[in-house]
């Protein structure tokens, strides 16, 4: 099984995720979840951040459509997600206390990644990031 990180910085929340030895599978339709990909969030703002990773080719949701990971001001954390194999897994983060402020295609998966490098091949190699 490949494992392959990510190093994202989007507007004060740099972000790459993997949560221990055991990679976590979404909610959703997923294949065979060949693959991990890993991305590591730090939270450089002074705010709470709830955030979400989104399969969309599989339609599968980190870690569910009623849930999101809580993300402290000055906080980081490791998730290790499976996937399939190239599927195209995107990052999406909110200000907890402000749901106008957002990251990536946002906790609810309702924007645009454009050039900001959110959305990575399950299988592909990430270079550094810095939007």
């Amino acid at each position: 099984m490949n494992m392959h990180r990510a190093l994202l910085t989007v507007l004060g929340v740099a972000g790459s995720l993997a949560c221990g030895t055991n990679p976590i599978a979404p909610e959703g339709p997923i294949a065979s979840k060949t693959d991990t990909l890993t991305w590591e969030l730090i939270n450089s703002i002074n705010a709470s951040v709830d955030v979400r990773f989104f399969d969309e080719p599989y339609g599968g949701w980190y870690p569910s459509r009623t849930e999101y990971y809580p993300l402290d001001p000055r906080e980081d954390h490791s998730y290790r997600l499976k996937c399939n194999k190239n599927a195209e897994i995107c990052f999406g983060a909110t200000v907890h206390s402000n749901q106008n402020r957002f990251f990536g295609v946002s906790v609810y998966n309702n924007q645009q990644c454009g050039s900001q490098g959110c959305c990575h091949a399950c299988d592909g190699t990430i270079s550094p990031r810095l939007v």
